[in-house]
């Protein structure tokens, strides 16, 4: 029922014609349910597997905190958080993450997606998008310590 709240709640900036606010409410609704039951696991208290054997989360859920334990955890994460930080305000950088995320989930649709989760409209999303690659690109071209990023596809601003 939360959900249906919540597709009634962002359905005034749908567009008849794209795609259903269920389709770009999708990723809000992923967040929605974690907030309120958590990450599935694989494997209960008595040792039990489930459906995922190495016990790992079935899903990614990108908060600040699960963003600052990664951070802490992979070198060239804290990089990539660094060149972010200087490539624009906070809320660029979790909208560029956030759209990264979509698109390694292969959403067919991430501006759709992260401008719902940010009250941005798709072409806002694009456009920061495409800035903080360039500023990414730039910030690898003229600091040796963020080159790796030019082998990235977070910097490719084709």
């Amino acid at each position: 029922m939360d959900a249906c709240y919540l597709i009634h709640d962002k359905a005034p900036g749908w567009k008849p014609g794209s795609a259903p606010p269920w389709f770009w409410a999708q990723a809000a609704i992923h967040q929605l349910v974690i907030h309120r039951v958590g990450h599935r696991q694989g494997a209960n208290e008595e040792g039990i597997e489930g459906d995922v054997s190495d016990g790992q989360t079935t899903a990614v859920d990108l908060t600040p905190e699960t963003w600052a334990i990664l951070i802490t955890q992979h070198e060239k994460l804290h990089l990539l958080d660094e060149a972010l930080s200087a490539a624009g305000s906070d809320r660029n950088r979790w909208v560029f993450l956030e759209y990264i995320l979509q698109q390694a989930s292969n959403d067919p649709s991430p501006a759709i997606t992260v401008g719902a989760m940010f009250e941005l409209t798709p072409a806002n999303v694009r456009q920061i998008v495409r800035r903080q690659r360039l500023r990414l690109q730039h910030l690898a071209q003229t600091n040796s310590r963020f080159a790796f990023l030019l082998e990235l596809p977070v910097a490719d601003a084709a």
